[in-house]
């Protein structure tokens, strides 16, 4: 059976990053229904006309809307993608579910609206309708074999997850947060509490959607800091254009094997003692490692409460 598929939204996500040819293909939603032997991609509709020409060159037996009811009326599409700005996502996944679509592919998030969100997938689910969402990172075969390895223990007991993400919690950071749920929540439950507070570190996010990094805490007691980069700094230049890669190989190394911190300490003292050098280690520097210590119990004492410490 050949499955009619249509795309909503021919931007980036939708068809644009076809024309990377660093990126794996399929890399868009157009590229992976066209792709698909088991589907044939009837349709695109972006409310951009500009994009006609890209869509008729790389979908060339794919007709173009501007309008998405026309198209899903004209069209009757059983799978229909949707990759469009986040808040059109809930007004034309209610639009695919009433055309009589049978699955729906929408990017993430559903919506900024949590309530909206829930009260769509009630409605998917209450038409039959099977509702995806591009949470791309369930799909790898090698994270869902991490997953199992998890829940079966194959992997020995986690201490303590640390994950990374670029470009504003939503945007990205929902990633991460899916991640962490489909490998840890098999074996450590769900997350039961969160502390978060912004970057203020001068990242690269959108608008309306800054960086934030927090805690993770799932019901067995594993936390998770989950810290947000700067995505001007890490890339994938080997696999995406407009990128750039960190060197994986360092281009200097330091180290002290032999040597002993007591040795060190010696010196310091013998020098500082003859005026040549200041202390490396003062009273006041531990006076101030203790004020950060009594300030993290008193957090912690408070259920993770924000404390603020006097400076100098």
């Amino acid at each position: 059976m050949t499955y009619r598929t249509a795309v909503i939204g021919a931007g980036r996500i939708g068809l644009l990053l076809e024309q990377d040819s660093k990126r794996r293909k399929p890399s868009t939603h157009a590229g992976m229904w066209s792709m698909h032997a088991a589907t044939d991609l009837v349709a695109l509709c972006d409310s951009d006309p500009d994009l006609e020409k890209v869509a008729i060159e790389l979908v060339p037996g794919a007709k173009y809307y501007t309008d998405p009811q026309v198209m899903l009326s004209a069209e009757r599409p059983e799978i229909v993608s949707i990759a469009t700005q986040h808040d059109s996502h809930i007004e034309l996944a209610r639009l695919a579910i009433l055309s009589g679509a049978k699955a729906i592919f929408c990017e993430k998030p559903i919506s900024h609206d949590f309530e909206a969100a829930s009260k769509l997938i009630e409605q998917a689910e209450a038409a039959g309708v099977h509702f995806f969402v591009n949470h791309a990172r369930r799909f790898d075969p090698l994270l869902r074999r991490l997953t199992k390895e998890l829940a079966d223990d194959l992997i020995g007991e986690l201490i303590q997850v640390t994950g990374y993400y670029v470009y504003g919690l939503i945007s990205t950071g929902t990633h991460l947060v899916d991640l962490l749920r489909m490998t840890l929540g098999p074996r450590e439950g769900e997350i039961v509490w969160v502390t978060g507070w912004f970057n203020e570190r001068g990242v690269y996010h959108p608008e309306d959607d800054p960086c934030i990094d927090g805690i993770l805490c799932f019901e067995s007691g594993l936390k998770a800091f989950i810290q947000s980069l700067d995505m001007r700094s890490y890339g994938e230049a080997s696999t995406r254009t407009g990128f750039r890669d960190l060197s994986r190989v360092p281009t200097d190394s330091w180290t002290n094997l032999g040597n002993s911190y007591f040795e060190f300490a010696a010196e310091n003292i013998i020098d500082c003692l003859e005026d040549r050098v200041v202390p490396f280690s003062t009273g006041r520097d531990s006076l101030q490692a203790l004020t950060v210590l009594r300030a993290m119990s008193d957090s912690a004492k408070a259920d993770g409460l924000r404390v603020s410490l006097p400076l100098g």
